[in-house]
């Protein structure tokens, strides 16, 4: 099972309504500790970690599944809630 949602851009944040998806307690202090211990979102307020909480969506992938490689745009960011992950 993994987590993600589309790449963001701030200066488009006035033109685009996000849509939330609804979770958990439970779910959502998963996500916002994940956020927070990746030094890409660490300097987030927590008011910015919120925002992005509300946004992720669930994905899961079978077994032997390439979620992306090597070459291919980056469109989303994945936390890895369960399983594991092969990098090449």
């Amino acid at each position: 099972v993994a987590v993600s949602d589309k790449s963001y851009n701030p200066d488009d944040a006035s033109k685009n309504q996000r849509k939330k998806v609804p979770k958990s307690a439970e779910e959502r202090k998963k996500i916002n500790n994940k956020l927070r211990s990746n030094f890409l979102f660490e300097h987030l307020t927590d008011e910015g970690r919120e925002e992005l909480v509300d946004v992720v969506t669930e994905k899961q992938f079978t077994k032997d599944t390439t979620i992306i490689k090597q070459g291919d745009s980056g469109d989303y960011f994945y936390i890895v809630e369960e399983g594991t992950c092969d990098i090449f």
